[in-house]
């Protein structure tokens, strides 16, 4: 083999190793962006649960107190 072709076979194998580098890091950075995606997506759910939820319960709560204020004005009546 001759000077030259040694050359042009390390020049090819670093050319393979740097498209393999790209390929891997970018395979990564697409999982990495996947799952901090899903991260995103699972904290806006519970952020609109817990918003739900707390609402139901003042929305609970505005009932029973108007419920005791219509009972203490139906016993105040007589």
């Amino acid at each position: 083999m001759t000077r030259r072709n040694s050359a042009l076979i390390r020049l090819l194998l670093s050319l393979l190793w740097l498209l393999l580098g790209v390929f891997a890091f970018l395979s990564l950075a697409r999982v990495f962006l996947w799952a901090l995606s899903w991260y995103f997506i699972r904290a806006a759910l519970a952020i609109g649960l817990a918003y739900f939820v707390i609402d139901r319960v003042r929305r609970l709560r505005q009932i029973q107190h108007l419920r005791a204020m219509t009972f203490r004005a139906w016993l105040d009546e007589d």
